[in-house]
């Protein structure tokens, strides 16, 4: 795996997204979203979901469907607090693992000709996890987007409020920033989700002028 220091080089050319937001706030959906309007103005792209390494590990030692872990259904539910268990024992161990890990594979799966122009991060979750993609882009290369939806949407999208979960680190680990780029009210208005992409559009295009 490479240094810190080896991904501030290889990076220094991209923009980073940073996506932040609760259960069913619509993360993967705006990750979609953005990624395809990357794709239609002839930007590369780099997905990371800092949550895959947690799953992939849990899964295969403990005999589980990993790819119905990485679905939001509830399969992954059953087991998410004894996942969230062994993420935290493994974080304390080192805060930065699982984006160290995330970012070693997507640029190991990229030419050293071909780095993405814009890396997605889709679930950032803790402070430890903005202060590390920063401190690898820097802040001026950085998107950071909380995205929010109200609990009756939550609701209607399969969210149910449980204890151990929605009052931990991993759901409140991130609600006292106040210095995101953009704050979207992910309530599932087409008309937003476009404006606010337009917005960021324009903000890559700046970022890269």
């Amino acid at each position: 795996m490479l240094t810190d220091s080896k991904y501030e080089d290889i990076v220094k050319n991209s923009t980073c997204i940073l996506i932040s937001g609760k259960r069913k706030s619509g993360k993967d959906y705006m990750t979609q979203l953005i990624s395809r309007r990357c794709y239609e103005v002839q930007l590369t792209t780099a997905v990371l979901h800092l949550s895959f390494p947690i799953k992939s590990h849990f899964a295969s030692t403990h005999g589980l469907d990993l790819a119905e872990l990485l679905t939001d259904g509830p399969y992954k539910e059953r087991y998410r607090k004894q996942m969230v268990a062994w993420g935290e024992q493994e974080l304390d161990r080192d805060p930065h693992i699982f984006t160290r890990q995330c970012l070693n594979q997507a640029i190991a799966s990229t030419h050293s000709s071909s780095i993405p122009d814009v890396f997605i991060v889709a679930d950032c979750r803790r402070s430890a996890d903005l202060s590390y993609f920063v401190d690898i882009f820097k802040r001026s290369n950085c998107i950071l987007v909380r995205l929010c939806a109200s609990n009756e949407v939550r609701a209607n999208r399969g969210w149910i409020y449980t204890p151990s979960i929605d009052d931990e680190e991993t759901e409140c680990g991130l609600d006292m920033v106040t210095d995101w780029d953009y704050v979207v009210n992910n309530d599932s208005s087409n008309a937003t989700h476009k404006e606010f992409v337009d917005l960021l559009m324009a903000k890559i295009t700046s970022i890269k002028a």
